[in-house]
């Protein structure tokens, strides 16, 4: 069987999605020889991802949210005589007749209202109006769903009651690199890059407005007004400062922390 997978949220940054899709790419590909793995990646990725001899690692120019997407992808994936092609995210090609099973990380982009927010406003309407078109049309086309949480499957049964039925829940693994123990060299050298001191509180993810980061940071504040014992703990934040980190940014110089984050 030959198996398209559409990983081009796969970039040479770290994401959410992107981690998702290289972790499943690294570790099915060499446990499933039998088959064979067409995946596709965007032009712009140049990592090695040192895959056995049964995948075809597939450059596409267009981004996973494009007219690429819904214009051009399904022909590609014919081109591959693909049996199933695996979605990694929740929006697929137009006219693709090749059975589809389609991973849903999370629904935010239809409840969460600040999902698409901090954009000129035609755009930011334009944006939720696909995605509120995207979402619901790859679920219901899908012939299998993977929701990789629990939560996520609920969700998915509020809206869309039918997919009941063809949602499994399968959590994403775990990297490998998480078990290894860091020598103290190393830890050494790190913490004085960043000038990280023996008590801190680490923050890694996006600053989209369901991580909740503004509160976070309020809540930090407050620990401090109220816990002399923890005024010497620091908050460090590993964030991409993007169109959603302005109200952080402003709220750490309005609560005078700037001399206790990093």
């Amino acid at each position: 069987m030959r198996i398209a997978i559409d990983a081009r949220y796969l970039t040479n940054e770290f994401s959410g999605i992107g981690n998702y899709s290289e972790n499943l790419v690294r570790n099915l590909v060499p446990m499933d020889p039998e088959n064979q793995y067409a995946i596709f990646v965007h032009q712009s990725f140049d990592r090695d991802l040192d895959l056995p001899d049964n995948a075809e690692v597939i450059p596409l120019a267009g981004k996973p949210l494009s007219f690429y997407t819904l214009l051009s992808l399904a022909r590609r994936v014919r081109e591959t005589g693909a049996d199933v092609f695996h979605a990694l995210f929740p929006i697929i090609p137009l006219m693709c007749r090749v059975p589809m099973l389609v991973t849903v990380h999370d629904l935010q982009a239809l409840t969460v209202p600040g999902f698409t927010g901090r954009r000129f406003y035609p755009v930011k309407r334009a944006y939720d109006l696909f995605y509120q078109w995207a979402y619901p049309r790859a679920i219901r086309r899908a012939r299998f769903l993977i929701a990789d949480s629990h939560a996520t499957r609920r969700d998915m049964a509020v809206f869309f009651p039918e997919s009941r039925a063809n949602t499994m829940v399968i959590y994403p693994g775990l990297d490998r690199s998480f078990g290894e123990p860091v020598d103290e060299m190393t830890l050494q050298q790190v913490t004085e890059k960043y000038q990280i001191p023996e008590r801190y509180i680490l923050y890694l993810g996006s600053t989209r407005p369901n991580k909740n980061l503004p509160n976070m940071i309020r809540a930090f504040h407050q620990m401090r007004e109220e816990r002399e014992d923890l005024r010497d703990v620091f908050f460090c934040m590993i964030v991409s400062a993007d169109r959603f980190f302005d109200e952080s940014r402003r709220l750490i110089k309005t609560l005078r922390l700037q001399k206790r984050m990093r």
